[in-house]
């Protein structure tokens, strides 16, 4: 939550930054992304990407804190899943190298999956 809304507060800045250098017309900036600069598109696209993933990986984390089995290993793909996103949130919204951010992406994805194997066996010991 703390990445989603510095990611936030970096699109305002940004977004309020080129506004003042007259970088991008704000009529059409209202309804269009793709007048802005690719710097501020690329954060726009990370705010995006903070409610796809991380949406799952919050739902698994509270299902597993319900069900009693937030262990060690739970803990530890979760930890692995926060810094995968500090990562891709990093590349995304610097070089933007995409390789780069796709193993961050499918780093933090398998480390959900191994969240959500976990609730299937806790589920299914009951």
């Amino acid at each position: 939550i703390v990445l989603a809304a510095e990611t936030y507060l970096a699109l305002g800045w940004t977004r309020a930054k080129a506004l003042r250098a007259h970088a991008v017309d704000p009529r059409a900036a209202r309804l269009d992304d793709s007048v802005w600069p690719d710097r501020i598109r690329a954060i726009n696209n990370n705010v995006k990407n903070q409610f796809e993933v991380p949406v799952m990986f919050y739902a698994l984390a509270i299902i597993l804190w319900q069900l009693g089995a937030a262990g060690a290993l739970a803990q530890t793909l979760a930890w692995l899943f926060v810094a995968s996103r500090v990562v891709h949130t990093l590349i995304h919204t610097g070089r933007n190298n995409v390789p780069w951010r796709f193993a961050a992406f499918i780093f933090g994805l398998l480390m959900v999956l191994g969240l959500a194997v976990l609730v299937l066996i806790a589920a299914f010991r009951g």
